[in-house]
């Protein structure tokens, strides 16, 4: 993905999107911050752009906002070894149910193969209506499974689905739908 496709927060030029680690951006903030760095001279970027005659000043506080939200939305890097933590697996789902008196929470039983056997994990992902919990049975999903355990709705889980959102922000379980891995088969 290139700049020219970042949506740049508050209207900010290019040049102040190219920093992309949390590090260069906080860096860039604190050199605004302190006057080391000028605001840009004008918009660079942006649908309604077509050249200089649409360059509108942005103040030091437009771009410092506009770089903290960036800020906000960007993720904090992780070293190698914190990641060689997670212990993702495949998990097959053999048990499912909604949770009483929740509007999304489900209750799975998960086998993760002889290793880790079977475990009861809660996740927040009915709360579509047309959400079809009888669809997640035989599934194979991924899971975090060394997370501590954790009460939901006086349910006591023993790890987590892992799902992305869909475009109305909807939780969509991770899953494989080519081929069915190992139930238990590390991820990673």
């Amino acid at each position: 993905m290139g700049l020219e496709s970042i949506q740049a927060p508050g209207g900010l030029p290019k040049r102040y999107v190219e920093p992309h680690t949390r590090a260069e951006i906080e860096q860039t903030i604190k050199a605004l911050e302190s006057g080391e760095m000028d605001p840009p001279k004008g918009r660079d970027m942006g649908p309604g752009y077509q050249g200089p005659q649409d360059e509108v000043a942005l103040t030091r506080e437009e771009v410092l906002g506009g770089l903290r939200d960036l800020l906000a939305r960007t993720p904090a890097t992780i070293e190698y070894a914190d990641f060689t933590k997670l212990d993702l697996r495949v998990g097959l789902i053999e048990t499912a149910e909604r949770v009483p008196k929740s509007a999304k929470l489900i209750k799975m039983g998960v086998f993760f193969g002889d290793e880790l056997g079977r475990r009861t994990i809660c996740a927040g992902i009915g709360e579509d209506p047309e959400f079809k919990v009888g669809a997640l049975l035989g599934g194979h999903y991924l899971f975090l499974t060394n997370l501590p355990p954790r009460k939901m709705m006086g349910i006591e889980s023993h790890g987590m689905m892992l799902a992305a959102s869909n475009v109305d922000g909807r939780p969509i379980p991770a899953t494989f739908d080519d081929g069915k891995p190992v139930a238990g088969a590390k991820v990673g």
